[in-house]
């Protein structure tokens, strides 16, 4: 019992396969045909064939190696206006307000999606771009019986429920080496120069996987103990290696409209090893007195926990496809679209198809303003709003999101800056 709550703990505070830098944050993830140097990995390596990619670049946060990691904290019920009309507002929460406050839960379940992205290194080269980073998927599900007990407290007589608990998570740290160059293709009568293709290869290291098979069961509360039963399963692993494949194709129509294609993360697999992996699988049938001592209340609970070996097992990197078009309307406005598809549902990734629509303007030439809107995937709806400062070998570049909904109804935050040197 105490490693699933240790596992649900961790899973508050992970990372995400996302690929949230400044400029994706700012534009709600409509960066497939602008990206360049080591931005590319995750979007298109074909970008990297492009004659404007710097001769050198370096991403950072504080300093090299030291990263800032992006944040962004996502849910499926509690909104901007949940957030200032109940618990910021110093109001007392009476039934009534608490019953309001529990309305907003409608599907009986509580889904926790908190992301962080880290770039711990990026750097590109000429046609080359290589970066290190940190991520995690991940999921958190509680009942709302746990809710209401947070409310209202532990009614006697009552049961909290505990079925709908579940948790999965996936740590990995990626190694991502990406190369675009010029393609020709004569039968098609295209320029050497317009037509671009780029690859790219990632090794995986697996940190940590973790996943709730099932988890059933509750406690009901009297004056003077605790009645409980309930079983679960869950497994996890450490340590495991994998690899994933990038291509993407790029095409450059004139100087006002370019276009690409890539998927992301082919044939993306984590195999985790058998003497890392375990199976824990616990039960509790509790009839327990209450006392002062909390620990050893804890202690009969998890009495009959099992812990044993298990072969090791392989995890999916999700694979996505991602096509891209941007129209130049002139030197200082740029317009892009996107869209957005993955294969399948498993943590933050949804196969409802994602498109989004973003611009970037340049009021001066050191000043890039982005701004862009998404409809679909996991998120439904993202607003995205970003700037630059950028001078010739120096860019520092913030992003703003909002998730699920717009201003007040918001029911996800994010907020990305970075750094970059180039020449």
């Amino acid at each position: 019992m105490k490693k699933i709550l240790i596992l649900v703990i961790l899973s508050s505070f992970v990372f995400a396969q996302n690929v949230i830098i400044p400029s994706s944050m700012g534009t709600a993830g409509t960066i497939a045909t602008q990206s360049r140097g080591d931005d590319v990995i995750g979007w298109n390596p074909a970008n990297l064939g492009f004659e404007d990619n710097p001769e050198f670049s370096m991403s950072f946060g504080v300093f090299p190696i030291v990263p800032i990691p992006a944040i962004r904290l996502e849910n499926s019920a509690v909104s901007v206006s949940w957030l200032a009309d109940y618990l910021f507002s110093g109001q007392y929460l009476d039934n009534n307000t608490k019953d309001d406050m529990l309305s907003a839960f409608t599907d009986n379940v509580w889904d926790l999606n908190p992301l962080l992205y880290a770039k711990i290194l990026g750097i590109s080269s000429g046609n080359f771009a290589f970066t290190i980073g940190a991520e995690v998927n991940s999921n958190i599900t509680l009942p709302t019986s746990v809710l209401n007990f947070a409310m209202y407290g532990n009614k006697f007589g009552e049961e909290i429920s505990l079925d709908d608990i579940d948790v999965s998570a996936q740590a990995v740290i990626p190694f991502s080496l990406s190369y675009g160059f010029p393609l020709n293709i004569p039968n098609l009568d295209l320029d050497f120069g317009n037509n671009y293709l780029g690859l790219g290869v990632k090794l995986l290291w697996g940190v940590a996987n973790g996943e709730v098979d099932h988890f059933d069961g509750g406690l009901t509360t009297y004056i003077d103990r605790v009645v409980g039963m309930g079983s679960g399963k869950a497994k996890y692993s450490t340590d495991g290696f994998g690899l994933a494949f990038d291509i993407g194709w790029a095409l450059k129509i004139d100087d006002k409209i370019t276009t690409n294609l890539a998927v992301q993360n082919l044939f993306g697999f984590v195999k985790w090893k058998d003497k890392n992996s375990e199976m824990i699988e616990f039960s509790f049938d509790a009839d327990v007195e209450v006392t002062d001592d909390f620990e050893g209340f804890l202690d009969e609970i998890a009495s009959n926990d099992t812990t044993y070996s298990i072969k090791g097992y392989t995890s999916d990197y999700p694979t996505y496809l991602i096509a891209g078009f941007e129209y130049d309307v002139m030197a200082s406005i740029q317009l892009f679209l996107n869209y957005k598809q993955y294969f399948n549902d498993e943590f933050q990734y949804s196969t409802t198809p994602r498109f989004s629509v973003a611009t970037k303007m340049k009021p001066a030439e050191w000043l890039p303003v982005r701004l862009g809107i998404a409809l679909g995937g996991y998120e439904k709806f993202q607003l995205g709003i970003g700037l630059g400062l950028h001078a010739k070998h120096y860019h520092f570049d913030v992003g703003i999101t909002q998730t699920g909904g717009l201003f007040n109804s918001a029911r996800g935050i994010g907020f990305s800056i970075g750094q970059k040197i180039l020449f």
